[in-house]
């Protein structure tokens, strides 16, 4: 789930495909990362806390009106045209 979470995922971020789900299942990603290092005592819990933090934000603020899930949602308000 990680490694499709960190690349895909943030592929259809990019490209604001599916952004909402995608910025939960990174965050969640990113939590369970950062508790990782905590409990381990491996590694730098600060990164993963950061990455939580930001996909946390993003998924408050929302896709924004250029991505394609704005597009679609426009599409389909207009009747499909």
């Amino acid at each position: 789930m990680a490694s499709f979470a960190e690349s895909i995922g943030a592929l259809f971020i990019l490209f604001g495909i599916l952004f909402m789900p995608m910025s939960i299942l990174i965050a969640i990603t990113m939590f369970v990362a950062w508790t990782g290092h905590i409990v381990s005592g491996n590694g730098n819990p600060g990164h993963s806390f950061k990455n939580m933090l930001v996909m946390l934000a993003f998924v408050l603020t929302g896709p924004g009106k250029y991505s394609v899930d704005a597009w679609l949602a426009a599409r389909k308000s207009d009747g499909g045209s």
